[in-house]
């Protein structure tokens, strides 16, 4: 068994793409026909009359083989097709193969790292000389303008030999237990763990790329906006960030404490919040406690606006996915 022959079918060239004008590129096709069906993938490309990846182009010494695709000719068992591309590693855009690292086996090449930043409009409770969003009567609007944080996404490719998507799943949606890249516990957010099977240096592997999202949280002043803690202290709220959200401790009713007829004893109870005669069908900002806050003889809020916390996310440990760049 193994390969009987090797043809160059076709040839190509190109200068440029899109993201690099200068780039140069080579791509070839090869037929090659074995001595038996039974051949796989790793006799074709290992016959030694294949380009191998990192290999240069035999008339373009700077432009590299950057992929090596084996397709069994449909119809024809003994028959395989091989395209081949080169390009040059670096250019105006400097993006390609490092020579040295295309050497290495496929799991100990670098990673690759790109990032970018994105717009994520988050509701603030104040300006940012820290002016309260309210009305001239002093009374808090309804829809709180929104200011945007920019958040980077940072994107992470690299091979890797097992693929498990079980213990992928796992990770997706959490959130860094630790810090991770300089970024506080609960502020970077695995958004996606994408994978392709590929075929290199006579083997399968697993082309990976993990997303994930760094939000910085944003500290307000607690005269603004706080949250009541169990033992009646305040603490400051954020916006940004993942795992919590806050949202305005307000609504249409408040707790009294209310004579129970039937056993003469007081019952906390939930009751509509009544303006003179009449209910108040609009939120009213609450204490923490279920009862209103006071309004001083100028009609201002006579304390910062009550948050109350709730957990939307899970937090997990990044380390065993071992997300660190070669720099940092």
């Amino acid at each position: 068994m193994g390969v009987i022959w090797v043809r160059r079918k076709h040839e190509e060239a190109g200068i440029g793409d899109g993201n690099d004008p200068t780039r140069r590129s080579h791509r070839a096709s090869y037929i090659v026909k074995c001595s038996s069906p039974s051949d796989e993938a790793i006799s074709v490309l290992g016959c030694g009359m294949i380009p191998t990846y990192g290999s240069p182009y035999p008339t373009d010494r700077t432009a590299y083989c950057q992929s090596v695709i084996p397709k069994r000719i449909e119809g024809s068992p003994l028959h395989w097709e091989v395209s081949v591309e080169w390009a040059t590693s670096c250019g105006s855009g400097g993006r390609g193969v490092d020579p040295n690292d295309a050497q290495k086996a496929p799991k100990d090449r670098r990673p690759k790292w790109r990032g970018h930043f994105i717009s994520m409009p988050q509701t603030f409770y104040a300006d940012l000389d820290g002016k309260k969003f309210a009305d001239s009567a002093f009374s808090p609007f309804t829809n709180t303008p929104t200011i945007p944080i920019y958040a980077d996404e940072i994107t992470i490719t690299r091979y890797e030999s097992v693929c498990n998507r079980q213990q992928d799943r796992g990770y997706m949606g959490k959130t860094n237990l630790d810090y991770w890249m300089g970024a506080e516990p609960q502020t970077a957010l695995i958004q996606d763990i994408d994978f392709e099977e590929v075929f290199e240096f006579g083997a399968y592997w697993f082309l990976y790329t993990y997303k994930v999202l760094v939000c910085p949280r944003f500290w307000l002043p607690a005269s603004i906006a706080s949250e009541l803690k169990d033992d009646g202290s305040r603490r400051s709220i954020y916006v940004g960030g993942f795992g919590y959200t806050f949202l305005a401790d307000a609504g249409p009713r408040q707790l009294k404490w209310i004579k129970d007829p039937s056993t003469n004893q007081d019952t906390l109870k939930s009751v509509p919040i009544m303006t003179g005669d009449y209910y108040d069908a609009q939120p009213t900002y609450l204490n923490g406690r279920g009862q209103p806050i006071e309004r001083n003889e100028s009609g201002e809020l006579t304390s910062g606006i009550n948050y109350l916390s709730f957990r939307v996310g899970n937090a997990t440990e990044f380390a065993p996915l071992n997300l660190t760049p070669p720099w940092y």
